[in-house]
């Protein structure tokens, strides 16, 4: 069986959803019996004179989908979406443009990340593929040491209060992501903190626009009013992945708190690194939108919330601390439905629907 991959560049840094995507997605293919995979990041070294059973594409756009449809006239083509539409003109448009090629090439296969994204750009999810998590990575381990933890975000050129979380016994909370207001809306969080006696560890993504420095004096700034800020460490800091396991083991509960305006900073649904938390045994905090309401259920594997109330960001960081069978259920929720090995068999499963 031979299967190729067109997919962004599987090197780190894994500072974006639709490379990290890709890297889950070559591990569950290489995964199945007999694969005999090729991944290329660059479509000008696509060669023609190769046969392919298969070919998966994760690059977005038009042109890496309809050059192999081109290209491989024997192959399946699979076209994975996995970012939700950000408007009414997106999705029809998208919409509009898999008819119109469908209507002449019938080898061309839309795969969705989650049923979420297939219905924001009104198509049908019959065949879903979701992101793939490296179950033997992303696992629950022994707390990291203190000082080990403080030196990471020592690390960083824009950090505030990084020792504060040395003086929490009521639990640690990570926020660990972009800062766009979107993906960390920083005064819902902040104004729900208040209501809280936990701590907060906001580890941002540096960019190199300085969006994300002003943000932080921005956060430090509101915290200071209602004198939050010897509860909150803040660093700017691209993370390996050693570092983000590191991370996810020392922290309490994981916080995810999307808004639920026009995405800013798009973001694979599930977003990657709720499911990775979730693979640690990490009870998770997060919004009523994406497919959170599906994925998460309050009370067994976490909390999907409305941010504006804090009484139940309360509620919820209180039932993440009452029993540890949240984070015993995330797990098993991923090894469920994200393992590697459960997408491999779906892929191998969706292959056998198409010989």
């Amino acid at each position: 069986m031979k299967a190729l991959m067109i997919a962004y560049d599987l090197q780190p840094p894994w500072d974006n959803g639709l490379k990290v995507y890709g890297r889950g997605l070559r591990d569950s293919l290489e995964n199945i019996d007999g694969m005999e995979l090729t991944t290329i990041a660059d479509t000008n070294k696509m060669e023609r004179e190769n046969e392919y059973d298969f070919v998966h594409v994760v690059q977005t756009g038009v042109e890496p989908f309809s050059m192999a449809l081109k290209f491989f006239r024997n192959a399946i083509v699979f076209k994975h979406i996995v970012t939700p539409s950000i408007g009414l003109g997106n999705s029809l448009s998208t919409k509009l443009c898999y008819s119109v090629i469908n209507s002449f090439q019938n080898r061309l296969v839309r795969c969705f990340s989650s049923k979420f994204v297939a219905e924001s750009y009104f198509m049908h999810s019959n065949l879903i593929i979701p992101p793939s998590i490296n179950t033997s990575t992303f696992v629950n381990t022994i707390q990291p040491d203190e000082e080990k933890i403080l030196s990471l975000l020592d690390e960083s050129h824009v950090k505030f209060g990084t020792s504060n979380f040395l003086k929490s016994s009521n639990g640690i909370v990570l926020y660990s992501g972009p800062l766009t207001k979107d993906r960390f809306p920083y005064t819902r969080v902040l104004n729900a903190l208040k209501q809280t006696d936990s701590n907060l560890l906001i580890v941002g993504r540096a960019t190199n626009n300085g969006a994300d420095r002003d943000t932080v004096e921005e956060i430090i700034s509101y915290a200071k009013k209602f004198d939050l800020e010897s509860r909150i460490s803040i660093a700017l800091k691209l993370l390996t992945e050693d570092e983000k396991v590191l991370l996810l083991n020392f922290a309490d509960t994981i916080i995810q708190p999307f808004a639920n305006n026009t995405q800013l900073y798009v973001a694979v649904d599930p977003p990657i690194f709720l499911l990775e938390a979730m693979s640690c045994g990490k009870p998770v905090i997060t919004s009523q939108t994406y497919s959170f309401q599906s994925l998460i259920r309050n009370g067994y594997n976490g909390y999907a919330i409305n941010w504006d109330d804090p009484l139940a960001v309360d509620e919820a960081l209180k039932g993440c601390k009452a029993t540890s069978e949240l984070g015993l259920n995330a797990r098993q929720t991923i090894l469920r439905d994200f393992s590697t090995e459960y997408v491999s068999k779906k892929i191998q499963t969706i292959y056998n629907d198409y010989n």
